[in-house]
């Protein structure tokens, strides 16, 4: 039986909540939660890309993760907050190691 790639969906954990990244609906939170002090701004210290210096810069960023046919993006919602707290890429699915 041919393996098909994983299709987006939402995930709900104990803690957090995975939902497929929508750039337009997500980036104004997205930002919040990553911008405005050093200690939002440090989420960025290791990665390619950021801080962005506006939010219409991170919607470009976003954007463009959304739009990679071999990826999986989600906004991770905390549960206990209420609102997304981060991002995230699942960028390597391997159908060997499905279960």
């Amino acid at each position: 039986m041919p393996w098909s790639f994983p299709q987006p969906r939402i995930h709900t954990g104990r803690y957090v909540t995975l939902q497929p990244l929508q750039p337009e609906q997500d980036v104004e939170a997205l930002y919040r939660v990553s911008h405005g002090s050093p200690e939002a701004e440090r989420v960025w210290d290791y990665l390619a890309s950021g801080p962005f210096p506006d939010p219409n810069s991170m919607l470009v960023f976003l954007k463009r993760i959304v739009s990679h046919e071999d990826s999986l993006a989600f906004s991770v919602k905390s549960n206990m907050l209420g609102y997304l707290v981060g991002h995230i890429v699942i960028m390597s699915t391997v159908p060997e190691l499905s279960l």
